[in-house]
């Protein structure tokens, strides 16, 4: 799905497709003690480069898989929920069932 949408881009526009990957749970005591892991911190760079967020998740029992959650709570957490302000936001999904991703 990510794919398709990178093709879809217009012409001088670029998806830049980041992962959660390497994402610890969330912690704010190590947060406030050694600050935002690495991979925290480079989401959080290319969120504020970006022009917008598309997200992109399955969906696991009727809502957002918890690794997402998780990774947007570190993403929102202290500094980063400055990364957020004036972006436009957009969510995708697909799914095999009748109602598709509906619910994440």
């Amino acid at each position: 799905l990510l794919r398709a949408a990178a093709e879809a881009m217009p012409d001088g526009a670029t998806l830049v497709t980041g992962t959660i990957e390497g994402v610890p749970l969330y912690n704010a005591d190590h947060e406030a003690a050694s600050g935002a892991p690495d991979a925290v911190v480079t989401l959080r760079r290319q969120l504020a480069d970006a022009d917008g967020l598309l997200l992109a998740t399955p969906e696991y029992n009727n809502g957002i898989p918890g690794v997402l959650k998780n990774a947007i709570d570190w993403m929102a957490s202290g500094p980063g929920a400055e990364v957020f302000v004036g972006k436009p936001v957009a969510v995708i999904g697909a799914s095999p069932m009748a109602h598709g991703t509906m619910l994440a």
